[in-house]
């Protein structure tokens, strides 16, 4: 709710600047989607085993085999986990720049 009233305050004040809100636009959606898989996820870690993977129940809506499913469960290995972090970073860096922009405007 909050992310959409963003994007709406962004069209209007950026609306003279296709390629920043573009930008931005991109940016808040990659922060949704992981905030969706950080926040909402049910995150499951056996701390007792080092080799075992992280699984993680993601609980949205989608069609599958015909049926609506509304829990998925992404199992993430340590390379796996190793590529979330560097995307959360490349966020980071996407969120640094785009303020950076913004403060320039």
């Amino acid at each position: 709710m909050l992310l959409r009233k963003i994007k709406h305050i962004a069209r209007y004040r950026l609306g003279d600047d296709e390629p920043l809100l573009s930008e931005f636009e991109q940016t808040v959606k990659r922060i949704d989607a992981m905030r969706d898989l950080l926040v909402h996820g049910y995150w499951e870690v056996d701390e007792s085993c080092d080799t075992c993977p992280v699984r993680v129940r993601d609980f949205k809506m989608k069609r599958e085999g015909g049926q609506w499913q509304d829990l998925t469960e992404t199992t993430f290995t340590e390379r796996k986990l190793t590529h979330l972090v560097e995307r959360l970073r490349e966020i980071g860096a996407d969120v640094d720049r785009l303020i950076g922009r913004l403060h320039g405007r």
